[in-house]
């Protein structure tokens, strides 16, 4: 088994044990904290979200690339990365509470933003471990880790939920479990450190001015995609927010292939970029191949279903995020074909003109979010997180025309357009079916919808019948009969396995 398939095998299965623990708060916390609640913890976490956007400083790519690229590297830039990350994590844990305590948060909502800010440095300390461990290609442990975090701290928070309901114990729970992956990683980590005791002059600066520009771009990004939360917060109140949040936790639950796409795609398109431009086209096409296989049908889902979903396990206290749900779903895939692509121009160094595209998008995101939060505000009963969701499905869309203009030559090629058409061909036929059966209950719709979705790809071309099993038959071979962590292959033989190219997910 190839190494780029063994990452994305294991990611993939860390993402759905994940995803399910992720999925039993995302019913429970609502219902136990009400949408008042909910709302306060979800500002908090969007909030602590922009000072560890700045704690980040886009090192995690900077140090995957050059890792990827040469290895004797990494106990440099990690050693030096993991002392900036202290020092900066803290300052900007003091800097969250005074500007917290400067907008006027009540005591509450500071105690929540300060458990957030100790998860952040945690988390900042982390990441630098992982961006050795992926630099070299080793995924497979970090992401069992990671699900064992979310394990510890699902189960914590259900605890607090079934007993003290208290927001700030909720809250701890997720911080403190930050804990696990970081002390796991170094173990792992710890070995390719030898040599790098001692300051090295100079690496801070070069890891700030080489992250400067991922940070720049990742700091828009996250400015135009999370500004509507508190936007909506002070125009319609807490309690509108609850709904947007759950509405933009569900929608954004598919998005999940995307991050293990890239995650375990980065270090081999850095490397490819350089020195093979040809097999860097060929490896970001099937990067967006797969992602569209999956994101396309659920967005479709998404718009089909959601009344069912928020009726079975919410009922009338979060029937407004219903239309929130639907109007939000086009941004799935579009998501999906924004990441891969920025992925790759920052894999290729080319990501400084996709700046500008993100600097645009966060100059007018705001205030056409404030116009139109105010308009559905008055509009549709104070739900004006209606005019929140609509403008972030167009500024992703202004997104992605820009992402695809930007591409280098050979991305997103004649084949790729014709497996988006084979995709939406067998989303189609899913939700023709799905509707017929309106009324059938939940669980049988989504179950009858992805066996049609199954078959129709099959039938069309989206996945062909070899790749499937040979997918399961890796899986199975990994899971049920072992597997290190190991360093990768020979990269020689790692690009001739994985440079076949065509027009489906398998054959690319």
């Amino acid at each position: 088994m190839s190494v780029l398939k063994r990452n994305i095998i294991y990611l993939l299965f860390s993402q759905v044990a994940t995803w399910m623990a992720t999925m039993f708060l995302l019913i429970l916390a609502p219902r136990r904290l009400g949408g008042e609640g909910f709302g306060r913890v979800q500002v908090a976490i969007a909030f602590v979200g922009f000072f560890n956007l700045i704690g980040s400083l886009g090192t995690y790519q900077h140090i995957v690339k050059h890792v990827a690229r040469d290895s004797a590297t990494l106990p440099r830039l990690v050693v030096s990365a993991i002392r900036l990350k202290l020092l900066s994590g803290v300052v900007l844990s003091v800097l969250a509470l005074l500007v917290g305590a400067a907008l006027g948060y009540d005591q509450e909502q500071l105690q929540l933003i300060a458990i957030g800010c100790a998860g952040m440095v945690l988390s900042l300390l982390n990441e630098m471990m992982l961006a050795g461990l992926n630099g070299q290609e080793r995924m497979a442990k970090a992401a069992v880790w990671q699900t064992v975090q979310v394990y510890v701290a699902s189960i914590l928070g259900a605890v607090v939920l079934f007993t003290t309901q208290s927001l700030t114990a909720y809250m701890a729970t997720f911080s403190v479990a930050w804990a696990i992956p970081l002390v796991a990683n170094f173990r792992s980590l710890r070995p390719s450190l030898v040599g790098a005791a001692g300051r090295h002059p100079g690496t801070w600066r070069g890891i700030i001015l080489g992250g400067v520009p991922i940070f720049a771009l990742s700091a828009l990004s996250l400015l135009y995609s999370t500004i509507d939360i508190p936007i909506v917060e002070a125009i319609s109140g807490a309690e509108v927010v609850g709904w947007y949040s759950l509405a933009y936790r569900w929608v954004s639950i598919p998005i999940f292939i995307t991050t293990i796409v890239c995650t375990a795609f980065l270090p081999r398109m850095s490397a490819l970029a350089t020195t093979a431009p040809d097999e860097f086209a060929r490896l970001t096409n099937r990067a967006l191949m797969m992602v569209l296989a999956v994101n396309i049908p659920a967005s479709a889902g998404v718009i089909v279903v959601s009344g069912d979903l928020v009726d079975l396990l919410y009922g009338q206290d979060f029937e407004n995020s219903v239309l929130l749900m639907q109007l939000l779903a086009p941004f799935v895939p579009l998501v999906a074909v924004n990441t891969v692509l920025g992925t790759a121009l920052v894999a290729s160094d080319r990501h400084k003109r996709y700046i500008w595209v993100a600097a645009t998008a966060a100059v007018i995101n705001p205030p056409l979010t404030i116009l139109a939060v105010r308009y559905a505000d008055g509009r549709y009963d104070g739900n004006g997180a209606i005019g929140a969701a609509i403008v972030t499905v167009c500024t992703e869309i202004f997104i992605t025309i820009c992402a695809l203009r930007m591409r280098r030559r050979g991305v997103f090629d004649r084949s790729t357009l014709v497996f988006v058409a084979r995709c939406l061909i067998a989303a189609g036929a899913m939700v023709v079916v799905v509707l017929l059966i309106d009324g059938s209950g939940l669980f049988v719709r989504v179950l009858v919808g992805g066996v049609v979705y199954g078959v129709a790809s099959l039938a069309v071309g989206v996945v062909p019948p070899a790749e499937a099993k040979s997918f399961v038959a890796s899986a199975r071979a990994r899971f049920l009969g072992g597997g290190k962590d190991e360093p990768p292959a020979d990269p020689d033989s790692i690009a001739e396995t994985d440079s076949t190219h065509s027009t489906s997910v398998g054959e690319s």
